[in-house]
């Protein structure tokens, strides 16, 4: 059993967590996801920064499986309508990765989500609120990569953002019409119209302010609604 002590310290513990590492998660849960993500705090409870976590799972420092925290809130990629909670990638995320995406961007994640330049609904993954987040990084042959993030998360009842994969992309603006044409929101930033210039892509264009947007690309017309600027 605790002492009056114990407990002192721990609920000191829970706000400094809150305060420094700005989780999104209940007081109460705190304790709780510090034991689920232990690796990914220091002794003092502060979120350790993620290339370094990163290389603790790369010196086999971490338990078998264990999830990595790579941000904690949603404010570097607010933009894309996510919810405000930490985010989290997987083993298998990292692990899969192939020789086309270098280990340099698996450790800079947190910039590269920063720096994304647009973000679209995954129409595959519909009934998991997911998001496709395109970076401004590329694989060895030149196509975009993107990261998959699902926001229909939990651990021990805490919602968790979690990156389900990071692949490149072949094919963007045919990936673009598909999101669109099946019903899919597209999420831009101040980035967005430069990338788009500069790689070549379009998004739709509206007729007027009140018609259906339509794409010179395709002949898909999508409602004004789908386009979702910061």
């Amino acid at each position: 059993m605790s002492t009056k002590l114990e407990k002192k310290a721990i609920k000191n513990n829970i706000n400094n967590y809150e305060i420094d590492s700005e989780l999104k998660i209940a007081k109460s849960k705190v304790c709780t996801f510090k034991k689920i993500y232990k690796n990914s705090f220091d002794e003092k409870g502060k979120l350790k920064p993620f290339n370094e976590i990163l290389k603790n799972y790369f010196d086999k420092k971490t338990y078998p499986g264990e999830k990595l925290i790579v941000l904690p809130n949603n404010q570097k990629i607010k933009y894309a309508n996510i919810i405000n909670a930490p985010l989290e990638i997987t083993p298998h995320a990292i692990n899969s990765h192939n020789k086309k995406i270098s280990k340099e961007i698996i450790e800079n994640l947190p910039k590269a989500l920063e720096n994304s330049v647009m973000a679209m609904d995954s129409i595959s993954r519909p009934e998991l609120n997911a998001r496709i987040i395109i970076l401004n990084k590329y694989d060895s042959n030149g196509n975009p990569l993107i990261v998959a993030i699902h926001q229909k998360s939990e651990r021990v009842a805490i919602k968790i953002n979690k990156i389900s994969s990071i692949y490149e992309k072949e094919n963007m603006q045919d990936f673009i019409n598909t999101t669109i044409s099946k019903g899919g929101n597209i999420y831009t930033n101040e980035k967005t119209n430069a990338w788009l210039s500069f790689s070549g892509l379009q998004l739709p264009k509206e007729v007027t302010k009140n018609s259906l947007v339509s794409n010179k690309n395709s002949n898909t017309n999508i409602k004004p609604s789908q386009i979702h600027q910061q």
